[in-house]
């Protein structure tokens, strides 16, 4: 009897690192819904700016999510008239279990 043993190595890799990126892009969506019901949720909505401004993007290993409204650093940090109001923060830390959910759904794909 003959055995061969044949390394899956390079397939395996490819997968992890696919559903790494898979996995990075749904946080990225998510947290762009869920800042976007922070914002809402504290009443910074006026024309809409803020909401629509929220963004993010994927690298290698990490996915940077933001705002590219002009004043949501102010909203964010808050200024001597305003308390911080950090809605990026809390769309985060408010919803934990739902990223680790998108980890576990997305990191075990195909396999």
């Amino acid at each position: 009897m003959k055995v061969e043993f044949r390394s899956n190595k390079a397939n395996v890799l490819a997968q992890l690192n696919a559903n790494k990126k898979r996995c990075l892009t749904a946080w990225g969506v998510l947290q762009s819904s869920l800042a976007e019901i922070e914002i809402a949720s504290m009443g910074a909505v006026d024309r809409g700016e803020m909401i629509n401004s929220n963004t993010f993007v994927v690298s290698d290993d990490d996915v940077r999510v933001g705002n590219t409204a002009p004043h949501g650093i102010f909203l964010t940090m808050g200024t001597r008239f305003m308390t911080a109001r950090p809605y990026l923060q809390n769309s985060v830390y408010n919803h934990k279990d739902r990223y680790v959910q998108v980890a576990k759904k997305t990191l075990g794909e195909g396999f």
